[in-house]
């Protein structure tokens, strides 16, 4: 009966009927017909982030086919736009799916919004400085003078630097620094052409801030600090410098002992490459750090409960009284990650005074001074698969939590060894301050593969810019990710167990000839047969039992 209304498309023919006096006559079927329902889909659209003067067009699912076609709409004005856009600023659009057969059109509920994120770009290029056009909108118009752009930088903006040393200041006043401001993200390295981010090389490409803003050769008149962050956002960003110069008042002639309580540093004696302060917690990335001096924190200081993030950064060559390469204080739990600290010299390299830091996958190594490696004031630090090895001391305590990781001397914690981590070109601690030495790890290093998966990810990268877990093994321990395979192997023992049970060792097989083998503490382990290893370690309480006059162990090979 009409009229009809089908859900989907159907086909219909149709009989005429007649009747006369009773009868009934019925004509045969018509032609089929067919109803077409038009029934288009809600589109399923996808936001995007583009810079600013760019193009894009935007894309969505569930809009495909013959008669199909998808359009786009601003959310603000409704107005239909065509693509590919480019609007100035972050703006939100949606999407109809429009279906036409035999001249009618049927159009979908809109999409939901999405957002175009418009981020603003400056460019800042030293070659540049006395260029007649310089507004920062291109590299051709780049600004040459770095704290000008700094100047004009908001929320949201990125910061491109071109290769090229960057002064403080052009004056000799001291008190002059970089001062990042909030949520921007300043990015080195580049040549001064790139467009996208993913062209920049920025081990290639230096670009420097320097605090060597006087007589070059002493630091007596350098700036004392070089970059500030106060407190900055999770969203500020510094990303591939070289940080250097800096030299917040260093007094090579007071004498390296530790603190005795938490200290009250006056500002200008307090970071002389990088100060983090006011509960700022910035990410530092892809940085050196090096040849900077202060009295509490040469490379960088962190105070005031601030929470920075270091990540595949080195501190080389750095001085100060305390902390020569990190000091933090003041409940500043930063989490450094893949990072190098080396040749530094003073009290600890690493410096926590009431302070908690987590520390994965960094070398400390060559650092000398007063314990040159990590120092503990009323501090607890987390470090996993870490090494902490050639320094003037590793430690001033026993209580850090230390997992995974290789410390001379060594200390209680699951997994940690006591061996020379075998580094290609270690530099002895005593010639620090240094920025020399290759803490890459030979082929024989017992920290490779040895580390724990748990405390990364699968996207994560070393300092050399590879992925960690070579070929998805076991991570390595220490900054860097050795590419290739071991030549040496360790094998612990996890639980007691017989010499020939898989489930008896860390690395699920038996000790074979040439491994060196680790019986740990409270662990027996019964030879019923024959086993072999070259070198035996016994941790503790752990045995190593032969349980018959036909048990046989073949040791020194």
């Amino acid at each position: 009966s009409m009229p009809i209304s089908p859900s989907v498309s159907s086909e219909y023919f149709a009989k005429c009927e007649q009747s006369f006096n009773g009868v009934t006559a019925i004509s045969n079927q018509s032609n089929v017909v067919t109803v077409t329902v038009l029934n288009p889909n809600i589109p399923v659209a996808t936001g995007a982030t583009i810079y600013k003067g760019d193009q894009i067009t935007l894309s969505s699912t569930g809009c495909t086919g013959e008669g199909f076609v998808l359009k786009w709409y601003e959310t603000n004005t409704n107005n239909l736009v065509a693509m590919p856009i480019s609007p100035n600023s972050t703006t939100q659009y949606y999407a109809k799916c429009e279906q036409t057969v035999n001249s009618v059109t049927c159009v979908s509920t809109k999409s939901s919004d999405i957002t175009v994120t418009v981020v603003n770009r400056i460019f800042v290029d030293i070659t540049k400085i006395t260029a007649l056009v310089q507004d920062g909108n291109t590299w051709m118009t780049a600004y040459g003078d770095l704290q000008t752009a700094l100047a004009t930088a908001s929320a949201g903006v990125e910061v491109w630097v071109a290769k090229g040393t960057y002064k403080t200041t052009t004056t000799i006043d001291r008190t002059i620094y970089f001062n990042i401001p909030n949520s921007v993200i300043l990015y080195g390295g580049f040549t001064g052409t790139e467009n996208a981010l993913s062209e920049r090389n920025f081990r290639t490409n230096i670009s420097i801030l320097s605090g060597e803003i006087g007589n070059q050769g002493s630091i007596t008149d350098n700036s004392y600090h070089v970059v500030v962050f106060n407190g900055s956002s999770s969203a500020t960003v510094l990303n591939g410098f070289t940080i250097l110069g800096g030299n917040a008042n260093f007094n090579p002639n007071l004498s390296l002992v530790p603190l005795t309580g938490p200290p009250t540093p006056v500002a200008i004696e307090a970071g002389g490459g990088i100060v983090v302060k006011n509960g700022g917690s910035p990410s530092i990335i892809n940085c050196i750090i090096m040849k900077n001096s202060a009295i509490t924190g040469g490379g960088l200081y962190a105070g005031e409960a601030s929470t920075p993030t270091i990540n595949a950064c080195s501190f080389l060559g750095n001085q100060a009284t305390f902390g020569s390469g990190i000091y933090l204080q003041d409940n500043s739990h930063a989490n450094i990650n893949n990072t190098l600290l080396t040749g530094n010299r003073g009290v600890g390299s690493l410096y926590n005074n009431s302070s908690n830091p987590r520390v994965t996958n960094c070398t400390l190594s060559g650092n000398g001074g007063y314990s040159g490696g990590i120092f503990n004031t009323l501090s607890q630090p987390v470090v996993k698969n870490s090494i902490i090895w050639g320094n003037a001391k590793p430690f001033n305590d026993k209580q850090s939590m230390i997992t995974n990781s290789i410390v001379e001397g060594g200390y209680a914690g699951l997994g940690n060894l006591n061996y020379d981590p075998q580094f290609v070109t270690p530099i002895p601690e005593g010639i620090s301050p240094t920025i020399n030495g290759d803490y890459t790890l030979k082929a024989n290093s017992f920290g490779i593969d040895r580390g724990e998966n748990g405390s990364i990810s699968l996207t994560d990268l070393d300092l050399g810019g590879n992925l960690r877990r070579y070929t998805g093994g076991r991570v390595d321990m220490g900054a860097y990710e050795f590419q290739g395979n071991a030549t040496v192997s360790l094998v612990i023992s996890i639980t007691t167990g017989d010499w020939n049970a898989v489930s008896t060792w860390d690395i699920a097989r038996i000790p074979q000839l040439g491994d060196t083998v680790i019986i740990d503490q409270n662990h027996v382990v019964t030879l019923n047969s024959e086993g072999s290893a070259k070198n035996i370690e016994y941790r503790g309480t752990g045995t190593l039992k032969l349980n018959s006059t036909n048990s046989k162990l073949n040791l020194g090979f």
